[in-house]
């Protein structure tokens, strides 16, 4: 949307998209990660999930891109992007218990929870990996 202001020199698509954005920052994430279900009415979050794979995967990726396609105009895209990815390390990154490969995995429970070994293909579109 923010393109499309761009595009048609008009701000009210600006304005959504940094609506948007600040009524999922006001609901308090944890480590920069948010739940994958929000409520569409109200825009809080409706459950603790968090997985990068399906129903997450966009919200990380355009965090980054939204940083870039403003020329890095709006450091609080970075910062969140940023806060995402270190929240990724801390929570979500685990081993698989034979081969001891990496990965990404997902807390169905929020944070706190236990994980769960399960990645699935869109994880592989988090930027930065």
């Amino acid at each position: 949307m923010k393109y499309l202001a761009q595009l048609t020199n008009n701000t009210k698509y600006w304005k959504k998209a940094e609506h948007v954005i600040k009524v999922l920052d006001d609901n308090g994430m944890t480590d920069g990660l948010l739940p994958i279900y929000v409520h569409p009415g109200n825009g809080r979050f409706t459950c603790s999930e968090i997985r990068l794979g399906s129903r997450g995967d966009s919200y990380y990726e355009y965090l980054i891109k939204q940083y870039l396609q403003t020329s890095g105009q709006e450091p609080v895209y970075l910062d969140m992007w940023s806060q995402a990815l270190e929240g990724v390390q801390k929570n979500l990154v685990t081993y698989t218990k034979y081969a001891n490969l990496t990965i990404i995995a997902e807390l169905p429970s929020g944070i706190g929870g236990r994980l769960s070994p399960k990645m699935d293909h869109l994880v592989c579109f988090l930027p930065g990996s």
